[in-house]
């Protein structure tokens, strides 16, 4: 029975858990936090919790688990200048990702305690945990570094177009349709850029021509303007 409950509990970390996870720390990391009502503050420890993954084993990779173990302050002490303190260091996380190779880094320390257990208990012989005593904002930090880190595909990206940092989805490249419509359109306008000239000037020519016989009559003569070339330096 033991064994059953320990198993429930165990929860394999597949890629939407893991994009829920990163998701939910991306719109924090968004949120206006200027002013919190009591509402929004329980709310906010409730998603804490979640990205933490509070109550719940992970499973990383191969046969190592991460057990997270709250210390103080954990997610229901939080006060509002508290979120907005993580807010600014999750901010910074999510930046120095999307930017990896620019150089300019930042650091950020995290303190925690570990203590390795044996899964035998939760008929997992071949496993162990790895259970993390931190405050929920070291460990906040922690769960998002991994989630990040061992995500097999990135998905967390950086909007080419706006600079918005988003969850992708499958191949998704912007943040949003609009910002894809106009990444889509200058790209079209630059390829096709003479042939748009092209179709003007014809449209021109076609409208000058119906005006100057329209004017002097159909017979006469109408010379081909030549282009003007553009002048150098």
């Amino acid at each position: 029975m033991g064994s059953t409950r320990a198993k429930r509990q165990i929860g394999l970390m597949g890629s939407s858990r893991a994009r829920e996870r990163i998701g939910l720390a991306v719109k924090f990391a968004q949120r206006d936090l200027s002013e919190l009502t009591e509402t929004d503050l329980q709310q906010l420890r409730g998603d804490l919790n979640e990205i933490i993954g509070s109550g719940t084993k992970f499973v990383f990779t191969g046969n190592a688990s991460l057990s997270p173990q709250l210390g103080s302050p954990s997610p229901s002490q939080f006060t509002a200048e508290d979120f907005r303190s993580l807010q600014r260091e999750i901010r910074g996380i999510l930046g120095n990702f999307t930017q990896a190779g620019s150089g300019n880094l930042a650091v950020t320390e995290i303190k925690a305690g570990y203590t390795i257990v044996n899964a035998d208990f939760a008929g997992f012989p071949d496993r162990s945990f790895v259970q993390v005593r931190g405050s929920g904002r070291d460990l906040a930090l922690l769960a998002l570094l991994t989630l990040l880190s061992l995500a097999s595909v990135p998905y967390v990206l950086r909007c080419p177009e706006c600079g918005t940092i988003f969850v992708r989805v499958r191949r998704q490249k912007y943040c949003s349709r609009r910002c894809a419509s106009n990444a889509n359109f200058r790209a079209w306008s630059a390829t096709n850029r003479e042939r748009v000239r092209a179709a003007a000037r014809k449209a021109a020519r076609k409208r000058y021509e119906k005006t100057t016989r329209a004017r002097f009559g159909q017979k006469v003569r109408i010379a081909e303007r030549p282009r003007t070339q553009p002048q150098s330096g």
